[in-house]
């Protein structure tokens, strides 16, 4: 019996990147690799590339501020980044990172929201602060 290739043409889609994938599928054959291939495409690429990506985002942006931010803006980022860093334990079942994870997103949300405040500032001088203060 001669098996006939086919060629299917699958996109997956993980944190707004695309992977697209060409799947080969024999017809007649079962195809056992769908969980491994979504596990290693999903989690470990999608998920954990997002993670990575993310966290190192977040620290790079803020090592390269040329104004001085807040000094609680800095920590802010840190723990979100850390936090959100954390989701790289999530495929392994580590106790405790699904939570992590989700209060680290949500510091960042916070976090980015300030990161625009932050950027659309004016930026003054002390002479322009302290005649602004009088003036009012």
């Amino acid at each position: 019996m001669a098996f006939r290739h086919e060629e299917q043409l699958t996109v997956h889609h993980e944190h707004g990147l695309s992977f697209v994938v060409f799947a080969f599928r024999i017809r007649g054959v079962e195809d056992d690799r769908g969980p491994r291939r979504e596990f290693v495409l999903g989690t470990g690429l999608g998920e954990t590339g997002g993670y990575l990506l993310t966290a190192a985002w977040t620290l790079l942006v803020l090592a390269s501020l040329t104004r001085r931010p807040p000094r609680w803006f800095v920590w802010l980022g840190v723990v979100a980044g850390g936090l959100v860093l954390s989701g790289v334990l999530i495929p392994l079942h580590v106790p405790g990172t699904d939570a992590m994870n989700f209060v680290g997103y949500v510091l960042w949300s916070v976090w980015l929201l300030a990161f625009a405040v932050i950027v659309w500032r004016p930026t003054w001088s002390r002479r322009a602060r302290r005649y602004a203060m009088l003036a009012a």
